[in-house]
């Protein structure tokens, strides 16, 4: 089994026996917030790298 098997078989495991409510609600929060974007970037921003981008594939 694989390492990334292993610990998501292992998470799994634990959340399934788990009664702590705070510990849920922690682990809810930390799902959330990983989905979310880190860091939205303005379409200037976006557009200035894709420019660079095209710049550096020359």
């Amino acid at each position: 089994m694989n390492p990334t098997t292993q610990i998501k078989n292992s998470l799994i495991s634990r959340i399934e026996d788990s009664e702590d409510l705070n510990y849920l609600k922690a682990l809810q929060t930390i799902f959330d917030t990983s989905e979310q974007a880190l860091y939205q970037l303005s379409q200037e921003q976006q557009d200035s790298i894709e420019k660079g981008r095209r710049y550096k594939a020359r």
